[in-house]
């Protein structure tokens, strides 16, 4: 069996419709994360951030929050 490399250069050669094909079998066959989200939890996050309600928090922030001790 061909290594990982090699098979990943020879679908770099095929036609992107090709690629685009191999790549969606691909990713049905892993198995789905551990959580779902729905799209009416979507909306309604988005309206809570467009509304003021919540605050966004940049990529940074978040890794700052998480790394801090919570205060209980």
């Amino acid at each position: 069996m061909a290594d990982r490399m090699s098979l990943q250069e020879q679908a770099m050669l095929l036609a992107e419709e090709d690629r685009a094909a191999m790549a969606s079998v691909l990713l049905r066959s892993l198995d789905p994360p551990g959580y779902d989200v729905s799209d009416a939890e979507v909306l309604e996050r988005r309206r809570e951030l467009e509304s003021g309600e919540v605050e966004e928090v940049g990529h940074e922030e978040l890794l700052a929050r998480v790394k801090r001790p919570s205060k209980k």
